[in-house]
């Protein structure tokens, strides 16, 4: 199952036919769900005293959503306790794919850059451009040495026309050119052509007029060659990702639906004055779905000032539109919307996963000891810059361990129970010159920013630190180091894991298989917890504390095809945040544990197996885990702690290799119209396999590749291959719905060979209705009475109750 693609007009509004319906009726929209009353303002009481609500062109004269791009330095928090939206929306404003979408379906994934040899100003400045359409995958640079002329660019594609396209800004007088050969290649069957792209004057994101379409025939996901020669003699042009790009994650949450979609379409325009319509509309994920939220642009007003989050420039308004329609959908409830007061106090993990359809990962760096175990700092410094290069958001803050220490300001500078977002994470060169360069001696640096736009850190790396001596110039240019109270600032990352008490993770996990970075097996589950009184049919059995009740939770299983697989799970519950004329309510308290099962379990469990591990059990919106698992069948349980809790949740997995995640929903075989004839079973029995010794050497360096075939009845369970070994871990289990009680279970140990495997011994076992029955038994021969070397260590339990184990 994948993540869903369409996009759910919130409430039913529909962007464009109430624009549509105001302009021809020449009246500006007011939003009947969010009115420019109290209401949407305050669900307790108005602290903030006379509040009026006015447009932005009655604020100023030349309005614009974007006023020079978009940065980080454009958010500034207002009067609200929402320092976690602010920071995420920081955050956000640093990764131009995943706030907006454009309205010519491109994608911004590539950046041209001027070769090292080269001085920037001669004949190309590092500029942005767009590349291919909304399928298009990046472009992956091959055979461009610097000093030359033309690159290689190989460039995967999903569809049948395919679209090259290189715009370059040339500082020298003179419209540049860039030359595309689209080139034959053994999976496409077009001929080779040549085509010329020339831009005009204009210095401001160059765009071809004309697209060259190129292996035209070519069919889905296949590879094309383009050879891009500048017409400025000895130049070089490199291709490389841009910082931050997702890699080419087309097929991402994020770039399928922008936070600020069509956001050209919807800029105010002084040249059409008549397309203005006083509404806007915001995209946001929430719970498994991208809603599309629309609003009026009339903002609270005090003072003569914006009430709540402002930008620098008084004639931009981007980020007090986005707070206004994110306030909108909170705490929804039927007939019950939300209000600004409702951002007061949130989480900022929330607000990421609500921005990019991401996952977000809580860190503890104080129970970690990240500040003092500098193996297990360098560790999470690699996971930091991993999340960050990909595209990812990242936020932190310092835990308050009461009210008063909230927003109390510590002598470093930094501000307790406060979020920061991190603006960018890098590995910072020391030293000046060729020496440093070759010395590569290397910090681990990160950059946050406090949402007030001011109060920054004062210790080490701090903005006008005496540190900043030990990086050249241009290294300080690079990083954009300047000294200015912005509350923008560097530090060290030992200091920030000493400092900073907790950290928030969000990746934008890419499943796309033509990605240059690591893909992602997504699967998408939707769930609920619902108390029944009949034990078969309650899905709503609480944490394991609750043993009699715990197994009738709902339960997934999957399977980990590789020896061992990194495993990502994300719980997440509808919010249940009470309406806001009653308060604030409290969400269920949610966790869930994996469990190792039988490698051909199909039906739930009535019994607890062999536990694996288990998140945090925690009354936030979602919670995650990250584990590596070897081979084998799992069952996630999500529970919520106490039982007779009754809600909805969404289960994402995400695995390297297809895991075929599914829920478990039958309890025991089904009985059909063939049940008659040929029998139902009568028991159920578990055989475990857990390990062998003193096996006979197969191999000529004296070892062996050992596997266990468990059989019963005609039906088989293999076990994956121990390699190497002759005593050997095999720590496999195979469930059997037994018709014939007087049957056998029959375990054969074979070796694995390259033509053919070649056996080592069996043992017969009796399965009687029994409790677990732990024995060691003698590996023997086919067909005769004679022992083989080796002994195994089993344990079988049977019951006559099909819903037993």
């Amino acid at each position: 199952c994948r993540m869903f693609s369409s996009v759910q007009a919130y409430e039913g509004q529909q962007f464009a036919e109430l624009r549509k319906q105001c302009q021809q009726s020449r009246k500006l929209f007011e939003d009947p769900l969010f009115p420019a009353t109290e209401q949407s303002l305050f669900y307790q009481e108005n602290r903030i005293g006379t509040v009026t609500w006015k447009r932005p062109k009655e604020l100023c004269d030349d309005p614009h959503l974007f006023v020079h791009g978009i940065s980080a330095h454009d958010l500034h928090q207002g009067q609200l306790g929402n320092c976690w939206f602010v920071a995420a929306c920081s955050s956000l404003a640093s990764r131009e794919a995943l706030w907006h979408k454009a309205n010519r379906k491109y994608i911004t994934f590539l950046t041209l850059a001027s070769s090292a040899i080269l001085s920037p100003n001669s004949w190309m400045s590092a500029s942005r451009h767009l590349m291919g359409a909304s399928s298009a995958s990046p472009a992956v640079l091959q055979n461009c040495p610097v000093g030359s002329s033309s690159c290689r660019v190989i460039r995967l594609v999903r569809s049948g026309v395919h679209s090259c396209e290189m715009p370059v800004t040339d500082r020298r007088p003179g419209p540049p050119s860039v030359t595309f050969q689209c080139k034959k290649v053994s999976s496409c069957s077009a001929k080779s052509s040549r085509y010329t792209a020339s831009w005009g004057s204009s210095r401001r994101s160059p765009s071809c007029r004309r697209w060259p379409r190129c292996c035209s025939d070519c069919t889905r996901r296949r590879i094309i060659s383009v050879s891009c020669t500048s017409s400025v003699k000895g130049s070089s042009i490199s291709l490389v990702p841009e910082a931050g790009s997702t890699g080419g994650d087309w097929e991402s949450p994020s770039m399928r639906a922008g936070v600020i979609p069509d956001w050209k379409d919807q800029e105010w325009d002084n040249n059409k004055p008549e397309a203005y319509a006083g509404i806007f509309h915001f995209r946001f994920w929430r719970f498994g779905h991208w809603i599309d939220v629309v609003i009026d642009d009339r903002l609270p007003i005090a003072n003569g000032n914006l009430v709540y989050c402002h930008s620098n420039d008084k004639n931009e308004f981007w980020s007090a539109l986005v707070e206004k329609a994110y306030a909108k959908q909170v705490n929804r409830r039927p007939l019950v919307y939300g209000c600004y007061e409702a951002l007061d106090g949130g989480n900022t993990a929330d607000a990421l996963v609500d921005f990019t359809g991401g996952v977000s990962e809580p860190v503890e760096l104080l129970e970690g000891h990240y500040g003092q175990d500098e193996e297990a700092r360098n560790q999470l410094f690699e996971r930091v810059l991993k999340v960050h290069q990909r595209g990812g958001l990242i936020s932190c803050s310092i835990r308050a361990t009461s009210q008063a220490d909230m927003e109390a300001r510590l002598d470093c500078g930094l501000v307790k129970g406060h979020a920061y977002a991190v603006t960018e994470v890098q590995r910072v060169r020391l030293g000046h010159g060729l020496l440093a360069f070759f010395k590569a001696e290397k910090l681990s640096m990160i950059r946050l920013r406090n949402p007030w736009g001011e109060r920054e850190w004062n210790g080490p790396w701090s903005d006008s630190s005496e540190q900043w001596q030990k990086v050249s110039k241009s290294e300080r240019e690079k990083l954009g180091v300047v000294v200015q109270d912005d509350g923008e600032f560097w530090m060290d990352f030992e200091d920030f894991a000493k400092h900073f008490t907790d950290l928030i993770l969000c990746r934008l996990i890419n499943t796309s298989y033509l990605s240059v970075h690591k893909t992602w097996e997504e699967v998408v589950k939707f769930g609920s917890w619902v108390h029944e009184a009949d034990p078969l049919r309650n899905r709503a059995g609480g944490c394991i504390n609750h043993k009699g009740t715990y197994p009738q939770n709902p339960q997934y299983v999957f399977d980990v095809k590789k020896p061992e697989d990194e495993v990502l799970i994300c719980l997440q519950q509808r919010d249940r945040r009470a309406r806001p004329k009653e308060g604030k309510g409290e969400n269920l308290a949610i966790g869930f544990d994996i469990q190792r099962v039988e490698l051909n379990r199909i039906y739930r469990m009535h019994i607890s197996q062999q536990k694996m591990c288990s998140s945090v059990y925690i009354n936030s919106r979602s919670v995650f885990l990250r584990k590596d698992l070897k081979e084998g069948r799992y069952v996630v349980i999500p529970t919520t702690f106490d039982p007779g809790l009754q809600g909805d949740f969404l289960l994402r997995v995400f695995t390297d290799v297809p895991s075929d995640c599914k829920e478990l929903t039958q309890d025991e075989p089904p009985q059909t119209c063939w049940t008659g004839l040929c029998g139902y079973p009568k028991l159920v029995t578990q055989v475990h396999v857990m390990k062998g010794t003193g096996l006979q050497a197969q191999d000529s360096d004296g070892s062996s590749d050992p596997y266990v075939v468990i059989s019963c009845e005609g039906m088989k369970v293999q076990s994956p291959v121990q390699k190497d070994t002759l005593t050997p871990d095999f720590d496999v289990k195979a469930l059997f719905y037994r018709k014939k009680p007087k049957a056998n279970i029959l375990i054969q140990i074979y070796n694995k060979n390259m033509l053919r495997d070649s056996f080592m011994g069996q043992a017969t076992l009796s399965a009687d209705v029994s409790d677990v029955q732990q024995q060691t038994v003698r590996l023997r021969n086919k067909g005769q009475g004679s022992d083989l070397p080796g002994i195994l260590s089993v344990s079988v339990l049977t019951s006559n109750v099909l819903t037993g184990i």
